[in-house]
């Protein structure tokens, strides 16, 4: 072999090693980043940027009962210079789902069962019977509050709320999950009392009520519910 042939053999050597470690560093790229950029790429678009809408099953479809012992209803009230907020209990409901999608549901709100957390036990106690008095619930004749869920879309739930006989329309967002076995709803939203006939010390019916003697017309509520597959 002479000087020519092994100079050859040589550069012919050094490029076949230069073309495999080039080939196999683009291979060790193609085969990372790009596929879980373009899989997150997809989910985010998918999910159009919310945390509220789950995947779920687009088939899944039946009924749900909730379960009262895990499901509870938070309210706040507020008047000058402080607040008041306590639970009530979610007496019994039923979930309808179809495709993947709350259609109806039914929660029956037992009112009897109101509490207040952030007070001594006489001062509570005194506001729960005020609370249930006729000034405001009237418990006595109208022991249930409900909510008529009468559709969602996207996670916005259109209800019918029902207090002391009157019914209104209200709207809210909500975190829902559904799965086979459950249903779980968590939100919160705020009602004009008065829109119910609970006008016991509002500024807007009763105009010479000493400031610190008005009670706030809006009253906050936070929902978490859950619901089995029958």
């Amino acid at each position: 072999m002479n000087i020519t042939q092994q100079i050859n053999n040589k550069k012919n050597l050094i490029l076949s090693v230069g073309v495999a470690l080039l080939m196999s560093s683009c291979g060790g790229n193609n085969a990372a980043a790009p596929e879980v950029s373009h899989e997150e790429t997809s989910e985010d678009a998918a999910h159009n940027g919310s945390e509220n809408q789950p995947v779920v099953n687009a088939d899944l479809s039946g009924q749900y009962e909730v379960d009262a012992p895990l499901s509870a209803l938070k309210w706040k009230g507020t008047k000058l210079g402080g607040n008041h907020h306590g639970l009530v209990s979610i007496q019994s409901g039923e979930v309808v789902v179809e495709k993947g999608q709350i259609k109806t549901a039914q929660i029956s709100i037992d009112l009897n069962t109101i509490k207040e957390l952030d007070a001594s036990e006489e001062y509570a106690a005194k506001l729960v019977g005020h609370l249930k008095s006729d000034d405001f619930f009237q418990v006595s004749s109208f022991p249930n509050a409900t909510i008529a869920v009468t559709s969602v879309v996207g996670n916005v739930v259109n209800a019918d709320l029902t207090i002391k006989g009157k019914t209104n329309s209200i709207q809210f967002p909500a975190n829902i999950s559904l799965t086979d076995s459950t249903v779980t709803v968590g939100a919160e939203f705020t009602i004009d009392r008065t829109n119910w006939g609970l006008v016991y010390g509002s500024g807007n019916y009763f105009t010479d009520l000493a400031k610190d003697k008005i009670i706030s017309d809006d009253i906050e509520f936070e929902i978490n519910m859950e619901a089995k597959r029958k």
